[in-house]
């Protein structure tokens, strides 16, 4: 939702998160800065922002993790209204040492994360997954020979920030370096930037259960709508479409964590997307309205 932390906040810790102070706590709940890989979007937000971090709570150091695993349901492209199911596997693996978490996974990519724990400010940067675009996805979404496919091996995420107790405020830049391949022509490079404004609040409810609310605005360059937005014509009769005006995503978030047992939860996410400006007028975009929903259940050791 996503902690760099992936260890859950066991039930027998929920008290001393209240205690907290604003650095340490942005341990085990914003530690989700960085990490908010496209593996896909929703289940990675939802594990990243939801699982909290056991070893941050007490301030242990050392080697931690998570195994788990679920299902998401999401459009098969952006802009699509029709969906896929895809199971989702779980494996992360960090080390903590003072003011910084370094971690490796499926959920998390390859980062570190450092923490100024008197004020709560952050940094963090991280290397994952990018957004590709298959010719399967293509297919399944009722789209012709005009929408392109796209290689996207990886994305460069940056984030910075201040934390609370319960709140949350941080911008985020994501770069992804796409190649764009249509029909009948030869692969075209673009270097795609996502600029985003992102708020969350977190609240504990019967020491058990988590709950979890995120907004964003997320800013498109040129590179990257015309990547992802634009169409082309394969034929004479057919018409073309070049995104020249800003593009935007905004959605919203909630996300239900439960406390099964010590160091296992379960729970779901929801999450809301709509597209405006060049986006949402895109051929591309058959639904401005996008929703994703994740089930996961994870172990931490």
């Amino acid at each position: 939702m996503n902690t760099h932390k992936t260890q859950l906040l066991q039930p027998e810790h929920h008290q001393k998160v209240k205690k907290m102070t604003a650095g340490e706590i942005f341990t085990s709940v914003v530690q989700s800065a960085g990490n908010y890989r496209k593996l896909p979007a929703a289940a990675l937000l939802f594990l990243s922002v939801t699982l909290y971090g056991a070893g941050a709570v007490t301030g242990k150091e050392g080697f931690s993790g998570t195994i788990g695993g679920g299902v998401r349901s999401q459009p098969v492209l952006t802009g699509a209204s029709v969906y896929k199911y895809e199971p989702i596997p779980v494996v992360s693996l960090l080390y903590t040492f003072k003011f910084l978490t370094v971690y490796a996974g499926t959920v998390d990519g390859i980062g570190a994360t450092a923490i100024e724990k008197n004020t709560g400010l952050f940094l963090s940067n991280a290397v994952d997954l990018g957004e590709p675009r298959t010719c399967g996805d293509i297919r399944k979404g009722g789209y012709g020979d005009d929408v392109p496919e796209i290689t996207s091996p990886i994305s460069l995420n940056s984030s910075a920030g201040i934390t609370s107790a319960n709140h949350e405020l941080f911008i985020m830049l994501r770069y992804l370096p796409v190649n764009v391949k249509r029909e009948g022509e030869g692969a075209q490079s673009y270097h795609g930037v996502l600029y985003d404004v992102r708020t969350k609040s977190t609240w504990m409810f019967f020491e058990r259960l988590m709950l979890q609310n995120e907004f964003a605005l997320s800013l498109m360059n040129p590179d990257y709508r015309h990547a992802y937005f634009s169409t082309k014509s394969t034929s004479r009769e057919g018409s073309s479409f070049a995104p020249e005006a800003e593009a935007y995503q905004i959605w919203a978030q909630q996300q239900l964590l439960y406390f099964l047992l010590p160091g296992t939860a379960g729970g779901i996410s929801v999450k809301e997307s709509y597209l405006f400006g060049s986006a949402g007028a895109s051929p591309l975009c058959k639904s401005a309205l996008q929703l994703e929903t994740t089930i996961l259940l994870v172990y931490n050791f």
